[in-house]
């Protein structure tokens, strides 16, 4: 941790440097961190045909399941 003003100085011209890279990014550069960033996601699984995020994820818990009642349930709904 800058513990004086030089070193806090310091730490603020490096993240202002550091901003300014990235702000300053050329669009090559820019298509190239984009696609190493979207490489790097895990990737999911797809959504069932006719389905939307907001099916598969909402549910209709009442509150007071269990973990066991939950795990049932998520086991259920991958066998179907």
């Amino acid at each position: 941790m800058a513990t004086t003003n030089t070193e806090q100085l310091d730490l603020v011209e490096s993240a202002l440097l550091e901003v300014g890279r990235w702000t300053n990014r050329s669009p090559e550069l820019k298509a190239i961190d984009r696609e190493v960033a979207l490489r790097s996601l895990i990737k999911g699984r797809e959504l069932p045909t006719g389905k939307t995020l907001e099916d598969v994820v909402a549910g209709t818990w009442p509150g007071d399941e269990s973990d066991a009642d939950i795990e049932e349930a998520l086991k259920m709904r991958d066998a179907a």
